[in-house]
């Protein structure tokens, strides 16, 4: 696309003209511009000004779109095209068919499960007010946010013993619930939540399966809260922060957003005290702290936000939203890519960028994605 084409595209945009996909062409423009990409500095300053006042918000508010290395140019001349193109790959199976031939695959939907202690099972819509009372003296009201409410009527006998319930989310679906004492946890997709039906008064303990954002309420005898998973223990006051430890990854994370957090290793009896804005990982080198970027908190926002993230990384996450399973070539499983995207987007739009940004193909057959060089 020349610099009058583009120059055309941008007065468009600025006049309110544009259609979705010229409007999402500049925004990529603007986005890889910002990460200090090698474009032509002259197109690189048209307008920018202007641009910058009108997306700026939006864009520090949440990432929209993919922002891959030089991938502007490809999604502009897409636009002119008046089309952005699937890479297709169609081997020797007639079972297999280019993504561009079957429907579009969104985000897993489905109901989360509340398993109580009893063995009784509630299916919850969390996207449907409700309110549901058992006969154990539990409450669940599910508000106009999506949120559950859970209240265990009170027992007057301390020395009664205490059970647990389980909150199960499924692939494709982040739930939020709010705890008796007033602490919130979102769950992300294919996440699990053991909490108890009463807390102890001189300590709160959670059991974390998967990956929870945790806002913890302080209490009025300040007794500590526990979240424990398979590989550490992380213990707080009042504060908000990340965990994430799937079965099966082999790094657990724990991310501090606000207040102060002890992280503890189980194993090693290694323990980190992290700050707002800093990171623990724990993998077989150890327990590290380091500064963590916005994409450990993309997911609490419905976004994807990979920074110079490998393809089987990526793939993980896409397979945990959308309940595909990938395949990928050995030679190319280290590609790395950095950008974000919308969570509510279908896959086929996520694989196109990807295709186009580093020549992939991408076929299917059932709900398995084989992926390949050209």
């Amino acid at each position: 696309m020349t610099e009058h084409d583009f120059k055309i595209l941008i007065d468009k945009y600025l006049s309110g003209q544009c259609s979705e996909e010229e409007k999402r062409a500049v925004e990529f423009w603007y986005a890889v511009s910002e990460d200090g990409q090698e474009v032509d500095q002259a197109t690189l300053n048209l307008h920018k000004q202007q641009i910058r006042k009108d997306l700026s918000k939006e864009l520090q508010r949440k990432p929209k779109v993919f922002a891959f290395n030089h991938y502007w140019k490809v999604a502009a001349a897409a636009v002119l095209a008046s089309a952005i193109a699937i890479a297709i790959y169609i081997n020797q199976n007639p079972k297999t068919l280019p993504l561009s031939e079957v429907a579009s695959i969104m985000p897993a939907k489905d109901q989360v499960e509340l398993k109580l202690a009893d063995g009784k099972t509630i299916v919850i819509n969390p996207n449907t007010k409700q309110d549901i009372t058992t006969s154990e003296g539990l409450s669940i009201r599910v508000d106009e946010q999506g949120n559950l409410l859970y209240q265990q009527e009170e027992i007057n006998n301390s020395d009664a013993p205490i059970a647990y319930n389980t909150l199960t989310t499924p692939k494709g679906t982040i739930s939020s619930i709010l705890l008796a004492d007033g602490s919130k946890v979102t769950l992300n997709a294919a996440s699990s939540l053991r909490f108890p039906t009463r807390f102890q008064q001189d300590k709160r303990e959670v059991y974390l399966e998967g990956e929870g954002y945790f806002e913890i309420k302080k209490t009025a005898n300040h007794s500590s809260f526990i979240v424990n998973s398979k590989q550490q223990a992380v213990k707080v006051l009042g504060t908000k922060f990340v965990v994430k430890n799937y079965v099966g990854e082999t790094e657990s994370r724990t991310t501090l957003v606000e207040g102060k957090v002890e992280v503890r290793a189980l194993k090693a009896n290694h323990s980190l005290i992290l700050s707002p804005g800093e990171e623990a990982t724990l993998n077989a080198s150890g327990l590290i702290k380091r500064e963590y970027d916005e994409s450990s908190l993309a997911w609490i926002n419905n976004d994807f936000i990979f920074i110079n993230a490998d393809l089987a990384e990526i793939c993980v996450e896409l397979e945990r939203w959308y309940d595909v399973k990938f395949k990928i070539d050995n030679d190319i499983e280290k590609k790395r890519f950095t950008g974000a995207i919308a969570k509510n987007k279908s896959l086929q739009e996520i694989l196109s960028i990807m295709s186009s940004s580093q020549n992939l193909h991408f076929r299917i057959n059932a709900k398995t994605i084989y992926v390949s060089n050209f």
